[in-house]
């Protein structure tokens, strides 16, 4: 028998081009590599507007910003991959896949 196997980021555009299989570290084997907005506390003070601005975003991505389950982790790196691939692979522009997603979502007008 033959196995390969190998180790990535669950965002890498490449699981899904090449069909690769995740599993769910259930074991918590790998330290988390949460994907979490921060913002110093000198701008938030300055522009307090950007707390409900940033709770928006997240909460587009599954789960969002409840506590993450393995099976909501898994859900939001396909997003993730998704969003990846169109640069990596697509070729798109960061901000055009940014916008594209910001608009889609709700949060940007056309």
């Amino acid at each position: 028998h033959e196995c390969d196997v190998g180790m990535v980021f669950g965002t890498d555009a490449k699981i899904a081009e090449h069909g690769w299989h995740v599993y769910m570290d259930d074991q918590s084997y790998f330290p988390p590599y949460d994907i979490t907005p921060s913002v110093r506390a000198e701008v938030l003070d300055k522009y307090p507007e950007i707390a409900d601005i940033l709770n928006e975003l997240v909460a587009t991505f599954p789960g969002g910003g409840e506590l993450a389950t393995p099976e909501i982790v898994a859900q939001c790196q396909g997003v993730w991959q998704g969003l990846v691939a169109k640069v990596d692979i697509d070729k798109m522009e960061p901000e055009e896949v940014a916008n594209e997603y910001l608009v889609n979502k709700g949060l940007l007008g056309e």
